[in-house]
C-alpha cells in the first residue's frame, strides 16, 4: 500500500507577507491559498497512485471557515474516492468542532474522521477479507487539551498487523495545553509509525531504515506565512512485509520563506551595499530555486539579516524600508524572489575590547556584546579582526553573572509583557509564537541585536559630532 501523509492545511487561510507574485503577468490568487494547496495535495495523490490519504488535523483553520471549507474538501474528497482513494483524518485544536460538522457532510466510506470527543478509534483496512493496516487516531475534543492523549490509549495490541497512529498534538513540551506528546512514549507504544499535527515545521524521528518505527510531523503543506522557513509539503511512505518504508517528501508550497544572512562587511559607501544586498539575495533565491525543482513553487520570500562590521551601518538601517518595497528578482520564467523583512544586525568597525574600556554609554553596549559573546551563527562578538591578542584584552570586560542575571530578567519580563498589551489580546497563541515561552537564547538574541544597534547609533553620532575647542 501507498499512503500520502498531511497535516495543518488550514483551508481558509492563505500565505502572507508576498507581494512581488501579485504583480506577475497571469497572477493568479488562488496559488496562495490553502484550499489550492489541498487540491494540488489530491493531484499528487492520483499521480502517485497512492492507496490512502492520511491528515493529522487542523485541515480546516476555524470554526467559522466552515463555509469555505466545505467545497474545497468535499471536491478534492470525491476526486479521491472516484480513484479508490480514501481519506482518513483526525481533529485538532484548530478544527476541534468544525471537522465533525464537515465530516457529517460527507460520505464515511470516503472520508473517515477517527477519535471525535478525545476517545481513541481504531479503523481496520481490509484486503481481499484479511486485515492489513490499523489506523489509531485521536481527535482533538476542545480548542485546549493539557492531557497527555496517550495515557487514554486503551487499544489492543495487535502484532500480527502494522498500525500506525494518527494525533494531533505537541511533542516534548509536557507544559504545552495542546495534547502534550512525549517521543519516547510514542516510540515505545510498539506501534509501526506515528503521523502527528500542529507543528507546522517538517520533523522525522526514527526509521532510519524501511521497516522500523518512526514519527513524523509533515508540517503545513503550504507555507502560510514568514515564519514558516524551507521546504513545505506532504510525505509518502509504503507498507511492505508488514512494515512502513522511510517517508520521502513533496515539495508541493508555491511559497517559499527563508531567513538570509548577507555579509555588509565589504561595504563602504551605499552602492556597494546595494550590490551586496543584490547578490545575496540572488544567490539565496537561485538556491532555493534549484532545491524545489520540479514543483509548483512561485514566490521565494526572504527575510534579510545584515551582518558584519562597518563604518555606514546608519546608513543602511535608513534604508531598510527601501529594500523591502523595491526588491523583486525574476528567478525563473515561473519563480519571484522577494524580500518581506530586513533585520540590521551590524556593528561598527571598531574594537570592543577598546571600547569596553571606556565608562561611556559605547563602553557599556560593548561589555554587554563581549559578554553575549558568540551566541548567533558562530560570529566572534569579541574584537574586529577576532585576534587572540584582543580576545585575551577582553578579559575583565564583560558583566558579571549577577548584572547579567539582573538584564536577562528585566529583558524577559519585557517581551513577555508584549502578549499581553490591549493591541494583541484578540490573537491566539501559536506553538512557534516566539512570546510564548521566553527562554534565555530568545533573550540573548534580542539584548544582542539592540545593543548592536544602539553601539551602530553612538558611534554614528560620535562620528558625525563637531568637534570642540
Amino acid at each position: 500500500m501507498r499512503l500520502l501523509l498531511a497535516g495543518d492545511i488550514h483551508i481558509g487561510r492563505t500565505s502572507s507577507r508576498v507581494g512581488a507574485i501579485e504583480h506577475r503577468q497571469g497572477f493568479r490568487s488562488d496559488l496562495l491559498q490553502a484550499a489550492a494547496a489541498w487540491h494540488r495535495m489530491v493531484d499528487l495523490a492520483i499521480e502517485q497512485a497512492v492507496d490512502l490519504v492520511l491528515l493529522s488535523g487542523d485541515i480546516a483553520d476555524e470554526d467559522n471557515r466552515f463555509w469555505e471549507a466545505i467545497g474545497p474538501l468535499e471536491r478534492g474528497v470525491e476526486r479521491l474516492a472516484e480513484r479508490g482513494i480514501a481519506t482518513v483524518a483526525v481533529a485538532g485544536n484548530h478544527d476541534h468542532d468544525v471537522l465533525g460538522r464537515l465530516a457529517n457532510h460527507l460520505d464515511a466510506r470516503k472520508f473517515r474522521l477517527l477519535g471525535r470527543g478525545g476517545r481513541w478509534e481504531r479503523h481496520t483496512i481490509e484486503r481481499d477479507g484479511r486485515a492489513v493496516l490499523h489506523l489509531d487516531g485521536w481527535s482533538f475534543p476542545q480548542s485546549h487539551f493539557n492531557i497527555n492523549p496517550l495515557t487514554r490509549y486503551d487499544l489492543p495490541r495487535d502484532a500480527t498487523v502494522p498500525t500506525l497512529g494518527l494525533v494531533h498534538g505537541d511533542l516534548d513540551v509536557s507544559s504545552s495545553s495542546y495534547a502534550p506528546l512525549s517521543l519516547s512514549d510514542l516510540l515505545q507504544r510498539g506501534l509501526s509509525a506515528w503521523l502527528l499535527g500542529h507543528i507546522h515545521a517538517e520533523r522525522l524521528a526514527g526509521g532510519e531504515a524501511d521497516g522500523t518505527p518512526w514519527v513524523l510531523y509533515p508540517g503545513s503543506p503550504q507555507a502560510l506565512d514568514p515564519g514558516e522557513t524551507g521546504r513545505h509539503g506532504v510525505w509518502i511512505t509504503e507498507l511492505r512485509h508488514g512494515g512502513f518504508t522511510r517517508p520521502t517528501h513533496h515539495q508541493i508550497s508555491t511559497v517559499w520563506y527563508e531567513r538570509c544572512a548577507i555579509d555588509l562587511t565589504p561595504a563602504t559607501i551605499g552602492d556597494e551595499v546595494d550590490a551586496l544586498v543584490l547578490e545575496g539575495t540572488r544567490q539565496h533565491a537561485e538556491r532555493i530555486a534549484a532545491n524545489a525543482a520540479g514543483s509548483p513553487l512561485a514566490v521565494i520570500s526572504l527575510r534579510l539579516r545584515l551582518v558584519g562590521r562597518t563604518s555606514i551601518g546608519g546608513e543602511v538601517a535608513k534604508n531598510v524600508a527601501r529594500m523591502v518595497d523595491a526588491t523583486a528578482l525574476e528567478v525563473s520564467r515561473s519563480v519571484t524572489a522577494e524580500v518581506n523583512a530586513v533585520e540590521v544586525d551590524t556593528l561598527p568597525a571598531i574594537d570592543l575590547a577598546s571600547c569596553a574600556r571606556s565608562t561611556t554609554p559605547p563602553g557599556a553596549l560593548a561589555r554587554l556584546l563581549l559578554t553575549l559573546g558568540d551566541n548567533e551563527e558562530g560570529e566572534a562578538a569579541v574584537s574586529a579582526e577576532g585576534s587572540a591578542e584582543s580576545a585575551a584584552a577582553a578579559e575583565g570586560l564583560r558583566l558579571n553573572e549577577a548584572e547579567l542575571k539582573s538584564l536577562m530578567a528585566e529583558t524577559r519580563q519585557a517581551l513577555q509583557g508584549i502578549g499581553s498589551r490591549p493591541a494583541f489580546a484578540g490573537l491566539k497563541t501559536e506553538p512557534d509564537d516566539p512570546f510564548r515561552e521566553v527562554d534565555d537564547a530568545t533573550v540573548r538574541t534580542y539584548l544582542r541585536r539592540q545593543a548592536r544597534a544602539l553601539l551602530t547609533e553612538l558611534t554614528m553620532q560620535s562620528d558625525n559630532a563637531a568637534p570642540t575647542h
